[in-house]
């Protein structure tokens, strides 16, 4: 392992990535409103994908990754 001497500036900028890692793993409520629409779809139409793809207005190919997204079989 090799060891490399900060100087006080690139502890600071070590200390606003962390940070921003931080921020990043935030939940986004978009995100959650969004599964929820595709899910409620998805049971709506007895898990057809197709249906479910034609409700959203979505193509097939969207479906399939929001399922494997979503891990819905």
């Amino acid at each position: 392992m090799i060891n490399i001497a900060m100087d006080d500036d690139d502890k600071k900028i070590l200390k606003k990535i962390k940070a921003k890692k931080k921020e990043s793993f935030k939940p986004n409520p978009w995100l959650e409103i969004k599964k929820k629409i595709i899910l409620d779809a998805y049971i709506r139409n007895d898990g057809n994908s197709a249906a479910t793809a034609r409700e959203l207005g979505i193509s097939r190919v969207q479906m399939w990754r929001y399922k494997k997204e979503y891990g819905l079989n």
